[in-house]
């Protein structure tokens, strides 16, 4: 198996996010916790999920970047509701860590974008 986290910088981070989000959420309110805290989990852990699937699958790889932009989109907007429960040092790492790997996630797209539109000058 790859190590994906020495290699690729989008799958570390999304490592330390899944890390990040378990430390946060462990202070929420109880109710919070299993609410808006487990809506959290799952979006991190999707994040995560989607990272080795984009790495090796070529032909699929521009969905699946779309896919998990969209996922760390929505997590911020998750975050940024949660600021009231989560001490500023958390809440700025959660943040930090999210628009990195959708800035990363963008850059991403946007390569693919240019090398598709490079092979299609080639074609003509």
């Amino acid at each position: 198996m790859m190590n994906y986290q020495n290699k690729f910088p989008i799958y570390r981070d999304a490592t330390r996010l899944v890390v990040e989000i378990e430390s946060a959420v462990k202070d929420f309110p109880r109710y919070q916790k299993y609410t808006l805290g487990s809506e959290m989990h799952t979006l991190a852990y999707d994040l995560l999920t989607v990272m080795p699937y984009i790495i090796n699958n070529k032909n699929d790889r521009k969905q699946l970047i779309k896919k998990a932009h969209q996922f760390s989109e929505v997590l911020t907007i998750q975050i940024a509701k949660q600021i009231v429960n989560l001490s500023f040092k958390v809440f700025e790492t959660l943040v930090s860590l999210t628009i990195n790997l959708s800035k990363q996630c963008k850059a991403w797209q946007n390569k693919l974008q240019h090398q598709r539109q490079h092979e299609s000058n080639y074609v003509e």
